[in-house]
This record gives structure tokens, sequence and C-alpha cells, in this order.
């Protein structure tokens, strides 16, 4: 890991929650997409989404890390270690408006991550539930 060594336990921490949930987990993942080349401190994938966490121990790279992960189009959630970084992160980033991946940006807590990683992934899971009922099963062949 490119970052400090609170960063770097952080960023650890969040891998090892995100590979209970994700087929593949990668740190410092370079992705390009778009036309951009850009590295991810954590990117998640699996057979239903993908997945970009960025952690924030500070405020100073948060916007950039926003407009890179809208840049490449992968749905971004944001690790800080304190709520006063997450309520100065999210007036930083709302009046954006980026969706990156079109989903809004999370900012959570490192202790949040499992649940809303859970939350997440049953809403998407029942989505596709929910498409296939009313489409029907993908044709074969």
């Amino acid at each position: 890991m490119r970052g400090k060594p609170f960063h770097n336990l952080i960023a650890d921490q969040a891998r090892t929650r995100l590979a209970r949930f994700f087929e593949q987990v990668e740190s410092e993942y370079p992705i390009r997409r778009c036309g951009v080349v850009t590295f991810l401190d954590v990117f998640a994938s699996g057979p239903s989404c993908t997945l970009a966490v960025e952690v924030e121990t500070t405020q100073r790279h948060a916007l950039d890390n926003a407009r890179k992960a809208a840049a490449v189009e992968v749905p971004l959630w944001i690790v800080v270690p304190t709520r006063a970084l997450r309520g100065r992160l999210l007036q930083q980033l709302e009046p954006l408006g980026l969706r990156p991946g079109g989903q809004p940006i999370c900012v959570l807590l490192l202790g949040e991550l499992e649940q809303a990683l859970t939350r997440y992934l049953s809403r998407r899971i029942e989505k596709t539930i929910t498409n296939k009922q009313i489409h029907g099963p993908c044709p074969s062949g």
C-alpha cells in the first residue's frame, strides 16, 4: 500500500471484510476505463457487481478519489476512521452530485462496512430476482 501506516491498516481491514462478500478483492488495483487509468485502494468484484473502496484519514484526497471513481464508472465507498471526518466529507461531496457507476457515494466507518455490504448486496440480489420475474429467464444460446 502506498499510504501511511494508519491508512494501510484500515485498508487491510477493509480488504479482509470485503473478501467475505466478493470473489476477488485487490489492493492498489490499477483500473483502466473510459480513457482513464487510476489506482484504487481496494477493488472488489463478484458476479453481480464491482465496488471501489478508498480509505480517507483526512479530507485531502477525497474529492480527487470521488472524481476518479466517477471517471472510471465504478461505485465508490469511502471508509473513514471518525464520524467527524465522515460529516466533513459528506459536506464536500454532496454538492458535486457524483454517482460513480450510477450509485451514490457511500461514506462510512470501518465498523459499518459489513452491515452496509449485506444491505447493498441483498438489494442487488432482490433487484436481479425481480428483473428475472418480470422479464423471464435470459434466452439461452
